[in-house]
């Protein structure tokens, strides 16, 4: 969903000016494929869906800010290939690391949502036996 190309090597750029955009602008222009950059073979059958889904990802966060995947500060691990098993294992670990992070964040967000459900929920009870107290005194 985001673009961190330190080396200029990825097939997708990024073009700020077009982010904010909540239509078709966004779809067009916001991400572009670079057709000079040459995937490795097994992936370039997946081209289009890779460049799609990370517009998509991005369009959802523009568009539903206040989702719990939108606000997430959680920067996933980088993404690394390697072959040493040593450098394996450090990468799945942080991969599992940022899993938890990411449930945790989720976990804590819900919790959040249903604590201020609960606090309307009991000012509109407030309200209402409030309202019936003044029928009853007039």
């Amino acid at each position: 969903g985001r673009v961190w190309d330190d080396w200029d090597e990825f097939n997708v750029s990024s073009h700020q000016e077009w982010m904010n955009n909540k239509d078709y602008l966004f779809w067009q222009y916001a991400y572009t494929e670079r057709e000079e950059v040459k995937l490795p073979g097994f992936l370039e059958e997946l081209r289009e869906q890779l460049v799609n889904t990370g517009k998509l990802i991005n369009l959802f966060r523009l568009c539903v800010p206040d989702h719990p995947l939108s606000i997430s500060k959680i920067r996933p691990p980088r993404l690394q290939l390697t072959f040493n098993d040593g450098n394996i294992t450090l990468n799945m670990k942080k991969w599992e690391d940022y899993r938890d992070a990411v449930e945790r964040e989720l976990n804590t967000q819900a919790v959040v949502r249903e604590m201020k459900k609960r606090e309307e929920e009991e000012r509109r009870i407030a309200k209402i036996t409030e309202a019936r107290k003044m029928l009853e005194e007039e």
